[in-house]
């Protein structure tokens, strides 16, 4: 009996009943099993065959098994070179712990950051192991070595850290692009920033937001007032229009920057109203910004006239003259409104001064 291992237990009634048999050097690994580990490692890679939720619940009884065998010290030399051959892991955790930082690497290559989301469809096993890893972290509880390696990664063990500094890198790249820090929430490109940057100020103005991230948004030019923020972001554009067009009557319809037109025909309607501010007002007149946008057309026509008269000696402008199109016809309506009485005493005045023929 002692030979062949056999081992005995009480059953309740106090009858003897065998329980196990195992033969000097470990228990038998039957050859189909065997076979079904090899076809394991082809198909998957590895022979971490897991005990629940496989194809096979036997096979991975049976991996079970030979690990607790090998910790018992029971395994035959020949069985343990053959398993370790196939690349066979003895700690089931470790192997796993390997696989899914293997798979991580390959996460980080393509998504460039370690913030896998629990519910990514792809491998949604990585996403619950990162999750779990930093609950271990904060508890303490996970080897300097597993922290070393995940660092050296870039590992983020507090993943909202980690949001914000992932958006607010994007937002660094947005403004080398973009000149401000305006992302609209519907930008197509990285939708989510849009709404990060609209969070920010929420969080700002309800106090909620903490003084270091406060002083590294400013730094970058962040403006807390959305409002305001497009304001000086069209002023701005308005600058550069002005630097081209020697004026600033854009057009509704302008291509290049539709928003800015429509930006300068509210300026002009809600100073109309009285609503606009002291500060504001002063800003846009200081770039000679007209507020009657017909006076303005009018007054710019006629220092075109002028300019003409000293090139050609009189203000008679052909209608369909090329090089300035929009003056000519300028002129036949000067003299049509003179005509029908539509004209100020004041622009009459102006015109005859100039030598013009009504």
């Amino acid at each position: 009996m002692s030979r062949l291992s056999m081992s005995w237990r009480s059953c309740p009634q106090g009858r003897a009943r065998w329980t196990s048999f195992r033969p000097p050097g470990g228990r038998c690994a039957r050859p189909r099993e065997r076979s079904a580990g090899i076809r394991f490692k082809e198909e998957h890679g590895h022979c971490d065959v897991p005990a629940r939720g496989s194809e096979n619940p036997e096979l991975g009884r049976w991996a079970g098994k030979q690990r607790a065998f090998f910790k018992h010290g029971s395994l035959s030399p020949d069985r343990l070179e053959k398993l370790e051959a196939l690349g066979f892991e003895w700690d089931a955790r470790a192997a796993l712990w390997e696989k899914r930082f293997s798979e991580l690497v390959r996460y980080k290559e393509v998504h460039r950051d370690c913030d896998v989301p629990q519910s990514w469809n792809e491998n949604p096993e990585l996403g619950t192991w990162t999750a779990t890893l930093r609950s271990i972290y904060r508890r303490g509880k996970l080897s300097p070595d597993k922290v070393e390696r995940l660092e050296a990664l870039g590992f983020k063990w507090d993943p909202h850290a980690a949001l914000w500094e992932k958006m607010f890198s994007e937002l660094v790249r947005y403004k080398e692009v973009h000149r401000d820090c305006d992302v609209p929430q519907s930008w197509n490109e990285i939708p989510e920033l849009g709404i990060w940057v609209y969070v920010q100020r929420r969080a700002f103005k309800s106090g909620k937001l903490s003084p270091d991230k406060v002083e590294r948004l400013e730094a970058l030019g962040f403006k807390w007032d959305a409002h305001t923020a497009f304001w000086e972001k069209m002023f701005s554009e308005l600058i550069r229009y002005k630097e081209v067009h020697r004026d600033c009557d854009v057009p509704q319809s302008w291509n290049e920057i539709p928003e800015l037109g429509i930006w300068v025909s509210n300026q002009r309607s809600i100073y109309r109203r009285g609503k606009l501010s002291p500060e504001k007002v002063e800003k846009l007149e200081s770039l000679e910004f007209e507020w009657d946008q017909i006076a303005a057309l009018w007054e710019r026509m006629l220092s075109e006239l002028v300019r003409f008269k000293e090139e050609h000696g009189d203000c008679n402008v052909p209608r369909g003259w090329s090089e300035n199109p929009a003056l000519g016809t300028w002129v036949t309506t000067q003299r049509t409104r003179a005509k029908k009485g539509r004209m100020t005493d004041d622009r009459h005045r102006r015109l005859e001064e100039i030598g013009f023929r009504f």
